[in-house]
């Protein structure tokens, strides 16, 4: 079941409590594992067995055959969602975008960049002389 908590927290903490009502989530998994998550996910998710036998007990609401038919799917999947129009005062799209590039500006590494050479750091007030001090002193 750590697989299917892992799922739920991972969507909660990139999309908030309220994601199942904001995104549209696919999960496809060909391993027992993956299971757990299908559970997890039932109701909230479109989950995808990848097996190429029937006979394989799954709590995925639908089976692929083979990798090449998850490719295939989620080729349709772009299709459909491209033609489609977002929403202009959608905040779900707005959020679930920002969510999305925040996923993976965590996730995408990057060199470090060149950097300014060091300064150095502040002298101490002890050290740097006042020129206004240094003078007479008139009372």
């Amino acid at each position: 079941m750590l697989t299917g908590r892992a799922s739920i927290y991972i969507l909660r903490t990139a999309f908030g409590l309220d994601w199942s009502e904001r995104i549209r989530v696919i999960y496809a998994g060909d391993d027992v594992t993956d299971e757990d998550a299908m559970l997890a996910l039932k109701g909230m998710a479109a989950t995808f067995r990848i097996a190429s036998s029937n006979i394989i007990k799954t709590s995925a609401e639908r089976r692929l055959s083979s990798t090449d038919s998850v490719l295939a799917m989620l080729k349709w999947v772009e299709r459909h969602f491209s033609r489609r129009k977002p929403r202009a005062n959608s905040l779900t799209y707005k959020t679930a975008r920002k969510a999305r590039d925040t996923l993976h500006m965590q996730m995408s590494y990057h060199l470090p960049t060149k950097t300014s050479p060091k300064q150095s750091p502040p002298r101490s007030p002890d050290v740097i002389s006042d020129k206004s001090s240094s003078g007479s002193e008139s009372s």
